[in-house]
């Protein structure tokens, strides 16, 4: 005889890893500012941001963007980059200058965009005695490697922007002396740093959401094999699929979906069945776990029988499954 219990519970851990939906559903999101709109954003470097072309490459003690809130919640950020205390190309003292020059992030998008610089470009200016440097960085859409998250403590977030560019586009103008980088176009600039953006009052978010058609159907099937196990011993199931339907809206941070199982092997035993009768797992946008409700009450039970054995497992704990296995000769 076998006794298991609290099955529910695990396997909501392991069975619902990977969901593949069916229908166009995204994880989009938008940036939150508590305070609304009008409040003065600023920006610094947690991690030291690094620019580098042809292996040379600039670093600075002070980054900082400024902006402003467009409202409570926003989809792009619009902020002005500043940089001073600048090593460049090993020529100490270089001026950077970003008159008028904005980055617009996209919560949705990977990449960012350099716009309105009054020079047309980011001016980088190194030289001394020994040579000179002069480097354009354009106007340009594209810029990849960007990625944001939440930081900050409980009632003071703030937002983390990562940038780790492959494809920026700067253009030597200068190169005279001992300047390492020599006059041309460049392609493939690299720009790295991770980035704290803070709101003067309230907190700054950014929180993915689901996004879809309102009331479009949805299905899900694994795209790699789920399997729980228990003690040593594994359920594995042919077919695992998720049903459930867009909300009302189109966009939420969760998603219902109805579980089913069929073709598995539970424990050694073929032909096994997995009751997910009313069963609905509960996905957060924001969050890795799931949560399983709504099962049918099952009252715990454990029978084993036959020749070659007969189970019928029931757990219950907070989430409430049961499986029936018939052990075919094993």
């Amino acid at each position: 005889m076998k006794h298991l219990k609290n099955l529910g519970s695990v396997m909501v851990a392991t069975m619902a890893c990977i969901v593949a939906f069916g229908a166009p559903v995204a994880a989009a999101g938008d940036f939150y500012a508590t305070g609304g709109a009008g409040i003065a954003l600023t920006g610094s470097q947690s991690t030291s941001h690094k620019f580098t072309i042809t292996g040379a490459s600039i670093t600075c003690t002070t980054v900082t963007y400024t902006g402003t809130t467009p409202a409570a919640t926003f989809e792009t950020l619009e902020l002005h980059p500043e940089y001073s205390g600048c090593t460049v190309f090993g020529f100490v003292g270089a001026t950077i200058n970003t008159a008028g020059c904005q980055y617009i992030f996209n919560i949705n998008s990977p990449t960012v965009t350099l716009k309105s610089c009054s020079a047309g470009a980011i001016v980088v200016t190194a030289s001394n005695a020994f040579g000179k440097c002069v480097m354009e960085v354009p106007n340009q859409s594209g810029i990849n490697g960007q990625s944001f998250g939440t930081g900050g403590p409980a009632l003071g977030h703030d937002i983390l922007v990562s940038s780790n560019a492959t494809n920026i586009s700067a253009k030597i103008t200068t190169s005279t002396g001992i300047c390492p980088v020599s006059v041309g176009t460049h392609s493939s600039g690299v720009y790295t740093g991770t980035t704290t953006v803070r709101a003067a009052s309230g907190e700054l978010m950014a929180a993915p959401k689901f996004h879809g058609g309102a009331g479009a159907a949805l299905t899900g099937q694994q795209s790699v094999s789920h399997k729980f196990t228990l003690t040593g011993s594994s359920l594995t199931c042919n077919t695992v699929m998720f049903s459930g339907s867009v909300g009302a809206t189109g966009t939420s941070e969760t998603q219902e979906m109805h579980p089913e199982f069929s073709g598995c092997i539970a424990f050694g035993f073929v032909t096994s069945t997995v009751n997910t009768a009313a069963c609905q797992y509960l996905f957060n946008a924001t969050s890795d776990s799931a949560t399983l409700k709504g099962c049918k009450y099952v009252q715990p039970e454990c029978q084993s029988v036959g020749l070659y054995g007969d189970l019928s497992v029931h757990g219950r704990a907070t989430h409430e499954w049961h499986l029936h296995g018939k052990n075919l000769g094993q």
